[in-house]
């Protein structure tokens, strides 16, 4: 097996007869905490690249595209939510060979199900919240989440991935994208649109509420409301040319009444030099006020908090350009930064399991797929806290399909078209009640 560890080249191999009864003194005397302290700081510097950079990047590079919100929930933002448990895949399967990428996948796929879809129900459900759910998105991410867990089932019966097999993963999420892009069409072809009308008037109804002045709150609406506005009006809304008339509630356009003041010319000159006067005045203040900010931020003086900031976070910020400005390099300089912390993470789990005389699959099922999912589970609760619950349930099931088919699929075709071959001998039998109880939880979130 290929095993590309940076901590091996570094230290030597890790042969452990017991915890903490290893042939080397680094693994031996204390190094656990070592290897412990190394992998949950990636996992700091990850949700960091991430949150802050990674995701704003594919949000601006949405908004500059134009992608449609089916297509968009399909690509980037799946890839967004999905990157670290795709490099966790890849380097188990082209680095640090071992059965630790499916477990990572597995048990990131029953933690989103479980602490993900939980989290996000306390947090919307809040003060008599409620949740709006449409059950036909719901039913079809599922099925095509089944069709996923069938598909991993199927390819692990023999103990032995094949180049066919992998391909027919990322074929099958190939056919869920061509499905997305299609679905307005395939709603309005069905007559669900009417029952899309009737969930979104729901929705907004649970979202915006009357307030004590009588005006009513239009609440920002996330993609799934998006999804259901653009199905509700028809194949047309989904497309590029001509955006839908509800494509944004944000931003309301409101047409002040003339008054008496405009009628006359003499009114209006004399209305415009008071209001240029006015205007000149606040702008004078507004300047003095900037300057008096200025300089009390110059003589504050530095916390001590400031000070032990940490120093990966100050070079980010000095290295990274802004997404509104380059966002197509901030994106690959976050995925560089990602592959590297996410193969220090692996590298340090793997040995720290090593010490502990903890096998690479368990690693991945606890350690590797609760922190890969961190990135997630923190975006969802933000999501939840905004009114965008809905959202966030709809992201688990689709970021669960992308981590099976092309999180595992994409790293084993690479692997078997080099020549080489991946085996799971005499590690399919746990990881089939890995599935089991994953394919349990599935069914539970359903009904």
């Amino acid at each position: 097996r290929v095993h590309l560890s940076i901590l091996t080249s570094i230290f030597g191999h890790c042969r452990c007869r017991g915890f903490s009864d290893c042939s080397l003194p680094t693994d031996e005397y204390g190094g656990i905490v070592l290897w412990l302290v190394i992998a949950l700081y990636m996992v700091k510097v990850l949700i960091t690249v991430c949150d802050e950079y990674w995701m704003p990047a594919l949000d601006t590079m949405i908004e500059r595209l134009r992608i449609s919100p089916d297509i968009a929930s399909v690509t980037f933002s799946v890839v967004g939510s999905g990157i670290v448990r795709l490099l966790v895949s890849s380097s188990a399967t082209l680095l640090i060979e071992n059965s630790s990428g499916v477990g990572a996948i597995i048990g990131s796929a029953i933690f989103n199900l479980l602490v993900i879809v939980g989290a996000t129900g306390l947090v919307s459900c809040r003060d008599g919240g409620t949740l709006v759910i449409w059950w036909y998105s719901l039913i079809r991410d599922t099925a095509f989440y089944a069709l996923a867990i069938l598909e991993l089932a199927l390819v692990l019966e023999d103990e032995e991935v094949w180049w066919y097999e992998a391909l027919i993963m990322l074929v099958t999420y190939a056919g869920y994208c061509l499905y997305m892009a299609l679905n307005a069409r395939i709603t309005t072809r069905l007559g669900l649109h009417r029952d899309l009308t009737k969930v979104l008037a729901e929705a907004t109804a649970a979202s915006g509420r009357q307030d004590d002045t009588g005006q009513e709150s239009f609440p920002a609406r996330s993609s799934a409301t998006d999804e259901l506005a653009a199905e509700a009006s028809g194949p047309r809304a989904a497309g590029f040319a001509e955006p839908s008339p509800m494509a944004d509630l944000e931003t309301v356009t409101v047409q002040k009444p003339q008054t008496e003041f405009e009628d006359g010319d003499g009114d209006q000159e004399t209305l415009q030099s008071s209001q240029g006067a006015s205007q000149q005045t606040e702008q004078e203040g507004c300047d003095w006020l900037q300057e008096a900010r200025k300089a009390t931020q110059t003589a504050k003086p530095i916390t001590p908090i400031q000070l032990l900031r940490d120093p990966v976070d100050t070079c980010l910020e000095a290295i990274m350009p802004l997404p509104e400005n380059r966002c197509v390099l901030l994106a690959w300089l976050s995925l560089v930064l990602s592959m590297v912390c996410t193969y220090l993470m692996v590298d340090a789990s793997i040995r720290a399991g090593c010490v502990l005389r903890v096998s690479a699959q368990v690693i991945g099922l606890s350690l590797l797929g609760a922190s890969a999912s961190l990135p997630d589970l923190i975006y969802t609760t933000a999501l939840a806290r905004q009114g965008e619950g809905d959202m966030a349930i709809a992201n688990v099931a689709s970021s669960g399909l992308f981590d099976i088919l092309v999180g595992l699929g994409l790293p084993w075709l690479l692997r078997t078209m080099t020549g080489s071959s991946v085996n799971f001998t005499g590690e399919v039998a746990s990881l089939k009640w890995d599935i089991i109880i994953l394919s349990c939880i599935l069914v539970i979130l359903v009904l």
